[in-house]
């Protein structure tokens, strides 16, 4: 992200034409070329939930292992989370690629954002690297812890470590198998996901309806305040005798 903000600074002159390419090659013959423009939706979708897990039901396992255990304001971080993920981050690199104006070479995925940030800031390929292997490891984990309370839940601890067996197994075989394999893998799982996740979600939304209109967001900001001047010393406290 940081090497994105340093790109975008230095080409504040064509961040509004790399958005105006962005808006227009998506309505048009250019963007469906490969396909009609469903397919083309489809697959942002599926990209989408990669970045931020909206709908499938994994962030809701990690926010409530988090204390203090407050459903309303664990869910408002969540939800912030997914801006930082998808409408910051994802946006500044598509448009250091357009900048870069490798988009229209053939080149895809890592190997695309590698070329486009190495272009424009040489050496930066580096930082995609690391942010790639970053996000590889912790996505790993999270998913396989949120795999375990799942299991846990259904079918108790017993089966967490033959489940733990299995997921290494798996990890290896994503490791050397085809990207178009894991790719259409992955869209179709999450996609299973979702499915019932949806589905308790609108069973549910009066719930979250509720009790967001009832919570008051003050009072927790007040309480995190005074806990922030408990927790600094006080510069008005007299010198202590000598």
């Amino acid at each position: 992200m940081g090497g994105a903000l340093i790109i975008l600074l230095a080409h504040l002159a064509e961040i509004r034409a790399a958005f105006s390419v962005i808006l227009k090659d998506a309505f048009t013959g250019q963007a469906v070329a490969g396909g009609s423009l469903g397919v083309l939706i489809q697959r942002g979708i599926a990209r989408g939930t990669f970045s931020n897990e909206s709908g499938m039901g994994t962030a809701p396992i990690a926010q409530a292992a988090a204390r203090p255990g407050d459903p309303v304001l664990q869910g408002t971080v969540a939800m912030f989370g997914t801006f930082i993920d998808t409408i910051v981050v994802c946006s500044m690199t598509a448009l250091v690629i357009v900048i870069s104006g490798q988009y229209i070479t053939a080149e895809s995925g890592v190997a695309l954002t590698m070329s486009a940030f190495d272009q424009e800031l040489p050496g930066s390929a580096w930082l995609v690297t690391f942010g790639t292997v970053f996000f590889t490891g912790t996505r790993i984990l999270g998913w396989g812890y949120s795999s375990e309370r799942c299991l846990e839940f259904l079918v108790g601890t017993g089966a967490i470590r033959p489940f733990r067996l299995v997921r290494v197994a798996v990890v290896v075989i994503g490791a050397v198998a085809t990207g178009g394999v894991i790719w259409t893998i992955a869209e179709i799982l999450n996609g299973l996901m979702v499915l019932p996740n949806l589905i308790g979600l609108v069973l549910l939304s009066g719930t979250v309806f509720r009790l967001t209109r009832a919570y008051d967001f003050n009072a927790t900001e007040r309480s995190a305040s005074a806990s922030r001047s408990a927790a600094s010393p006080s510069t008005d406290a007299p010198p202590p005798a000598p």
